[in-house]
């Protein structure tokens, strides 16, 4: 091998040699930049296992961290077409001690509407615009692309938003426009109500075929056995046909209503379920003299007074918690239905009811044959 060659050889073992060094060094770089990787994605996933969980059931216990619900499709919902985008729902400790929090999130998850934005919600409410604070005007916009299945107006729907949501020097931002009271009911967060599972079951379940079964009192036939229905509060059976049983104690269930004023009387612990019957095509005038039914508001079933003055029974009834007295109502139809929820010994409730307009005003007339004076005193309610 002549000396040139031999120089252009080392040459090039030279020049390998750098370039194996070069590769050596960006080998290195590269296995640093994957560790620091590895190790920021280990430390993020430590922190979000612990704080964030799927899970399948409200706990009751107190929980700090935050939570999160996924949401997938789910087996039996026909019309159910979610694509998975936006799909958690994230809750602080507040709402995870409130099964009724996670419910509404859930229902706004599944296309459900605030009932404050209903596009029939000016007939029921006056919506006090100066009262809600400037991030929450949109929650109080009519959405006229909320489909309600022709299904009613509901102060009783978890769906339904506090008075005193988004409110501006704690005002209320809106207010009932036939009975006051009503508007106390609003915020609830119990449980959902009657009107709420069925528009979900019609939306999801696919009830708008031909039923197999007749309901009776506004129940609607149950998506999981056709030939039974779902009832609202107060009334059971296969058909809606019956009033759930009261305890022992209460007044009796079914009541015809004449044109004398006749008290009925509800006390102590007691759970009770009456139904007032006027003449057909006559409404029924209730005089509440004084109440003693629980604290609290907002008000819901089965926690006071409910009376249900609506022909609808299947929406949430004027529901009454607290003390109260001298309230005058009237029925939309010819029955009425009450549910008297005492809690403590000292609850009480005291009614008259009369034939609207033949009332005798002179004498109220007990269920024992006695009878005392008509005194109609000015609405005092509080909570």
């Amino acid at each position: 091998m002549s000396q040139q060659e031999k120089l252009k050889q080392q040459k090039k073992g030279k020049r390998q040699k750098k370039i194996n060094q070069k590769l050596l060094q960006l080998k290195s770089q590269i296995n640093k930049n994957k560790t620091k990787k590895n190790k920021k994605k280990k430390s993020s996933l430590k922190k979000a296992s612990q704080n964030k969980t799927e899970p399948k059931k409200v706990s009751k216990r107190s929980i700090k961290e935050m939570r999160v619900i996924k949401i997938s499709k789910m087996s039996g919902m026909k019309n159910f077409s979610y694509d998975g985008s936006d799909n958690l729902i994230i809750y602080g400790n507040g709402c995870n001690k409130s099964p009724g929090c996670i419910a509404r999130l859930l229902m706004q998850r599944l296309y459900i509407a605030l009932t404050v934005q209903r596009y029939d919600r000016d007939k029921y409410i006056t919506v006090n615009n100066d009262s809600i604070l400037q991030g929450y005007i949109k929650d109080y916009m009519i959405n006229e692309t909320f489909d309600t299945f022709s299904g009613p107006f509901d102060f009783g729907s978890i769906m339904f938003p506090d008075r005193r949501y988004g409110s501006f020097l704690f005002r209320d931002t809106f207010t009932s426009i036939n009975i006051t009271q009503y508007g106390f009911m609003a915020g609830q967060m119990y449980n959902i109500s009657f009107t709420d599972m069925r528009m979900l079951d019609y939306f999801y379940c696919n009830l708008t075929s031909p039923p197999l079964v007749t309901c009776q009192n506004n129940g609607y036939p149950n998506p999981k056995n056709n030939y039974r229905c779902k009832c609202p509060n107060g009334y059971t059976g296969r058909y809606c046909e019956e009033l759930e049983s009261s305890s022992k104690g209460c007044p009796e269930q079914q009541i015809i209503v004449t044109k004398f004023n006749t008290t009925l009387e509800f006390n102590q612990t007691r759970r009770c379920n009456v139904n007032l019957t006027a003449p057909e095509g006559k409404r029924i005038h209730i005089y509440l003299n004084r109440t003693n039914a629980g604290v609290g508001t907002p008000c819901f079933e089965r926690r006071g007074l409910e009376i249900k003055l609506l022909e609808d029974k299947s929406i949430t009834g004027l529901c009454l918690c607290g003390f109260g007295s001298n309230m005058h109502l009237t029925s939309e139809g010819d029955s009425v239905f009450i549910q008297y929820n005492g809690i403590a010994v000292a609850n009480k409730a005291v009614l008259y009811h009369c034939i609207e307009g033949e009332c005798d005003n002179s004498l109220i007339k007990h269920p024992n044959g006695s009878e005392e004076e008509y005194n109609d005193e000015e609405e005092d309610w509080y909570y």
